[in-house]
């Protein structure tokens, strides 16, 4: 398991480092043809992919055979590690790096539905329901539970492709 907790360590201060990337240069989230914001699943399946791959190789397998329930727990392992990650990159991010993002997001909203000629009523109730969900726990917990959730939905897919039993 050292391998995966590397590899999830990895792929999580990479995806860190992306969404970082992206703020400092006002990356929007429909750049790339719009995958600016899945790129950091694109690098967790990377991460797995090869998590699983090196695992496959190690001696401890031997002849690179590994078994579903190997690689899938290895997967969940770098999808574990790596949601960590991203968690604590959004409670630095939303803190430190950013702690004007919801105010920001506030005077977006009041700005669009003002746009939209919605009472001052409607608007405060808005604002008042995104504030509460988007606390910067809740965020990071949204960062954890999504990474985690795809992570191990595509590390059951690649460890079925990837696994070689004995013939």
């Amino acid at each position: 398991m050292k391998l995966a907790i590397q590899f999830g360590l990895f792929t999580g201060i990479a995806s860190s480092f992306w969404m970082y990337l992206k703020y400092v240069n006002s990356i929007d989230n429909s750049s790339f043809g719009g995958t600016a914001a899945y790129f950091p699943y694109f690098i967790l399946f990377t991460g797995i992919g090869m998590g699983i791959y090196f695992r496959r190789s190690a001696e401890e397998f031997g002849q690179g055979l590994i078994s579903f329930k190997e690689g899938a727990g290895t997967g969940v392992v770098i999808s574990l590690i790596t949601g960590l990650t991203l968690a604590a990159y959004a409670m630095v991010h939303f803190l430190v790096i950013h702690p004007e993002y919801l105010q920001e997001a506030s005077e977006s909203l009041r700005a669009a539905m003002e746009k939209d000629n919605k009472s001052t009523t409607e608007i405060e109730q808005e604002i008042a329901q995104m504030k509460s969900v988007k606390s910067v726990g809740k965020l990071m917990f949204g960062s954890f539970t999504i990474t985690l959730i795809i992570g191990m939905v595509g590390s059951f897919i690649i460890a079925a492709l990837m696994k070689k039993d004995p013939a």
